[in-house]
């Protein structure tokens, strides 16, 4: 009924947003993990940055929603 009751551009409007919606939602949980694997690089225990400017490295742990342990 309500359907019905709504012009055709206005229709195509609402249809558009529902997909641009539904784009960035998969966008949104796709890309995270796209430029991880992507970007995933051997790490260098001691680089020679940290010797220049008198610093140290800590290393981290974190979980992330699907359990994925990150160091």
């Amino acid at each position: 009924m309500f359907y019905k009751q709504i012009r055709k551009k206005q229709r195509i409007t609402l249809f558009s947003i529902g997909v641009l919606l539904l784009v960035l939602t998969a966008i949104d949980r796709w890309l995270p993990y796209a430029l991880i694997s992507h970007y995933k690089r051997p790490v260098i225990e001691h680089p020679p940055i940290l010797d220049r400017y008198n610093a140290k490295a800590e290393t981290f742990t974190f979980k992330t929603r699907d359990r994925i342990v990150t160091v």
